[in-house]
Parts: structure tokens; sequence; C-alpha cells
């Protein structure tokens, strides 16, 4: 990886970074922008604009080719990387999303932030699938898939980390 010691660019608080699958960019949030850069040589290849007034989550599919916005605004955006434009938008369960990740297939996204649930889409439409209520009060800070997709590693601001069944067997 050569990434510069630093890659300029944006002028307010950075809220997100996410490398694509297969290394070669970094996505990264300020305010409604997100930024691509080329990892090999630091260069800012591409911008879009987000309708959310702070973007505090980004995820990249599994394939690299589209990646998920949230933050505040409660919409959720998918965009297109290469194209550099919103696919579609879905609506959130009312709270700032904080944290977002696609199952392994791509056909599922998980996300969780300033309520103490966690919501489910299905990614081609960006319909709520489920919210899932879990033990504990605190907001969700950060959230992990499980490799086979069944369930996530769920971080949550009281300082708990629990495991959450997403999908039964």
């Amino acid at each position: 990886m050569a990434l510069p010691a630093e890659m300029k660019g944006h002028d307010a608080l950075v809220c997100g970074l996410v490398f694509s699958p297969d290394g070669k960019v970094l996505a990264t949030a300020s305010g409604d922008r997100i930024r691509l850069w080329k990892v090999k040589w630091g260069k800012l290849v591409g911008e879009f604009r987000s309708d959310l007034k702070s973007v505090k989550a980004l995820a990249f599919d599994p394939s690299g080719a589209t990646i998920a916005v949230a933050g505040q605004g409660r919409t959720l955006e998918l965009w297109s990387v290469s194209g550099q434009r919103r696919l579609r938008t879905g609506p959130t369960d009312g709270s700032v999303i904080a944290t977002l990740a696609f199952t392994a297939d791509g056909k599922t996204l998980v996300g969780g932030g300033s309520s103490s649930k966690i919501s489910v889409w299905t990614t081609s439409t960006l319909a709520a699938a489920k919210s899932i209520a879990r033990k504990g009060s605190g907001s969700v800070t950060a959230l992990a898939i499980a490799p086979k997709g069944r369930r996530a590693v769920v971080g949550d601001s009281t300082g708990a980390v629990r495991l959450v069944t997403v999908f039964a067997e």
C-alpha cells in the first residue's frame, strides 16, 4: 500500500473511511462529500455529494462496484463507484446510522446507529427487511458481519460488545 503521509481535500471532520474489497480504492467521507482515492498513488479519482447533512457510515459491497452511504438525514443511499451516481435511496428506521456492513453475497446491508436496534435492508430495493431489537440500551457505534453472514458483532455506546443473530439458520 502506498498511501501518502496525508491526503488533503476535505475541509471538515472526516467521519467515514473504508477500503474497497480489493484494497485499490479508499473512500472517505466528510460532511456531505464522499471522495474516492486511488491507494497506489494517493490520488483523488472521484467525488460525489450525498443528500445527507453529514455522512457517518460507508461500506463497499463485496464486488467493490457499489458503496453504501448513511448518516444524518435518516436516509440510506447506494452509489455506483465507477459512475459516481446515486443508484437508489431508502429510509432508515429514523435513527442516524453510524455503521454499515454488507453481507458476503452483497444482497443485504446491515447497520446501526443512534437507536439500540440493528436494521437490515435488501440492497436491490433498499426496502427495510427487518429491525432487530437487541439487549442493551446504548446506541450502535460499531458493527461487523461474521463471514457466513448470519451473525453480527455489535459495539455500543455503553462499552458492550455483543453477538447478534441477523438471520436464523
